[in-house]
């Protein structure tokens, strides 16, 4: 049961990191200057690349301080056991977190759509599935390279 439970945790912690990046990077982008866009969007990406690194390092810390046989039983609890007051603190910090006031304006004039991904997938159904595949493509890719490279 174990395996099952720790693909279905990486699972929802894929899908909430993809869904929580998007989203951040919408929310820095509606609350900047209009001549600063693309630096306050930069944020996102550099800051995930950095949580990837710190991950990486966390993995190699533990692997170096413990035995196979410490790692095979307990070792690979430990990153996910630290994790989670930053989990916790993610969570207090993003149910604080109010509306930019971009979006704020658009919900006051009336203009949310009930369901936005069904709209935009009948006016930009191309472009949406573009999108997909290159990020599929992108995604794929990266991950195989590092897959394929931490193994040497």
């Amino acid at each position: 049961m174990a395996p099952v439970l720790l693909v279905l945790c990486r699972l929802v912690q894929g899908f909430s990191a993809g869904g929580e990046s998007t989203g951040s990077g919408i929310f820095l982008i509606e609350h900047a200057p209009s001549d600063r866009r693309g630096l306050y969007a930069s944020v996102t990406p550099a800051t995930n690349n950095i949580g990837t690194m710190v991950g990486v390092l966390v993995g190699m810390a533990v692997t170096a301080t413990t035995t196979p046989e410490q790692l095979a039983s307990w070792g690979w609890r430990m990153p996910f056991l630290t994790a989670a007051p930053l989990a916790l603190a993610g969570l207090y910090l993003r149910l604080g977190v109010e509306e930019s006031p971009v979006f704020a304006a658009v919900r006051a004039e009336g203009d949310v759509a009930s369901a936005p991904l069904v709209q935009e997938s009948k006016l930009a159904k191309k472009s949406m599935l573009v999108m997909f595949a290159w990020a599929t493509t992108y995604t794929v890719t990266s991950a195989s390279w590092l897959r394929f490279s931490c193994r040497t």
